[in-house]
């Protein structure tokens, strides 16, 4: 096979306070950076914006420029403001993405890029050949929240997985519980379906100093040993309400444990606020929102164990993190997690606070028992696999 060339897309829109979708990429988007790639494979990176820090591997900006660019731009901006049909803001709209698409993938032939890899489940160039990185099929695997089925968001969804994710050369998922999902929901053929393990992210590296943690124990009414992590933002399906009611069980007879929330409000938080001060939990549940990854390192390190509640997966990435840090990790018992952690977590019924309580039960009376790390690096050797099979896939046309 020829040389071939495969531009990873770097989206500069997801940012730190994303969460998980944050941390994935960026550990994912720095091990692909750091790996030797087979002679086979030229590996560039591609993006729309100019890069704050830009990556060792060869990096270029698809800037679409031309005079009828320009010119559309324009007449967009004029419309905009004017007081026109909105038929016709929709048309100038229309015309202005056609234009800017086709001019992007021009760049894009015009620097040999056969194949743009997205780490991330949105594909930018539609008419140039792809690996698109799928997350999760939420909207249709667990219940109908109002963040994968409200606001048009459940249509977007359904018209990107039948689409979008129908349309790619190879799609990755993160374990064999999301490729049977894929399959269930959307007959995309076994064979275009590639698994990449879920990793663990770049928080487990950080070694947060005596001093430090002894100034962030300072700070918070917590202690060390007795209190239970959430790190989620808040969304519905993340599954708060559930956990505090098995937890509100919990402290009747562990009245000194904390249980502590950190994650930035996704619509949630104040129904979350609410149902803490109903169970008469507001001295118990801490709080804490957006937190650093070393503060959070530190909390997880310090923690009785480390909770994940999602009624979404297949996985998640903090379990994943605790069992890398050697902490307890309690866990709604979903397939990808049961996939991946084995019998390292203490599972429950994620819609059953009583088996979320005896969890937490457990966890604590196995406080003193030996626990084995575990490790979740980034498979970077499956990604070359999957980008060399991409290559001969793209090799039989133009």
């Amino acid at each position: 096979m020829k040389r071939f060339r495969i531009g990873v897309f770097l989206n500069e829109e997801i940012r730190s306070d994303d969460g998980g979708a944050f941390s994935y990429s960026q550990s994912l988007l720095a091990a692909i950076d750091e790996r030797v790639f087979s002679e086979q494979l030229d590996v560039v990176f591609v993006s729309r914006n100019q890069l704050k820090k830009k990556p060792g591997k060869p990096f270029f900006r698809i800037q679409a420029k031309s005079r009828r660019i320009i010119l559309l731009r324009i007449i967009f901006l004029l419309v905009n403001h004017a007081i026109v049909p909105s038929k016709i803001k929709a048309k100038v709209k229309s015309l202005l993405t056609r234009e800017m698409e086709k001019s992007e993938c021009e760049i894009l032939k015009e620097n040999n890029v056969q194949v743009v890899f997205y780490p991330h489940p949105r594909v930018e160039f539609k008419d140039v050949p792809y690996i698109l990185n799928n997350w999760d099929i939420g909207h249709r695997s667990s219940f109908p929240f109002p963040e994968t089925t409200h606001k048009g968001v459940f249509e977007y969804r359904e018209n990107h997985f039948r689409v979008t994710v129908a349309k790619a050369l190879i799609v990755i998922v993160e374990s064999e519980a999301g490729k049977l999902e894929l399959m269930n929901f959307y007959q995309i053929p076994e064979q275009r379906i590639k698994v990449l393990p879920m990793h663990s992210g770049d928080l487990v590296r950080l070694e947060p100093s005596m001093d430090f943690i002894e100034g962030l124990f300072s700070k918070l009414v917590i202690e060390k040993g007795k209190y239970f992590i959430y790190p989620a933002q808040f969304w519905a399906h993340k599954n708060h309400v559930n956990l505090l009611h098995g937890f509100a069980t919990f402290i009747l007879s562990n009245p000194e444990f904390k249980l502590v929330f950190t994650g930035s409000d996704k619509g949630n938080l104040k129904h979350i606020r609410s149902e803490v001060t109903y169970l008469n939990l507001d001295d118990s549940v801490l709080f804490l929102g957006f937190v650093s990854n070393m503060d959070l390192n530190a909390l997880y390190r310090n923690s009785q164990g480390l909770v994940m509640a999602s009624l979404i997966g297949p996985t998640n990435m903090p379990p994943l993190e605790g069992a890398t840090l050697g902490i307890p990790v309690i866990c709604s018992d979903l397939a990808g997690h049961k996939e991946q952690l084995l019998d390292y977590p203490f599972y429950f019924d994620g819609l059953d606070p009583t088996s979320i309580h005896a969890a937490m039960e457990r966890c604590v009376a196995e406080t003193d028992k030996p626990r084995k790390s575990m490790s979740f690096p980034p498979r970077t050797d499956l990604i070359e696999v999957y980008f060399l099979e991409a290559g001969k896939i793209r090799s039989l046309f133009y």
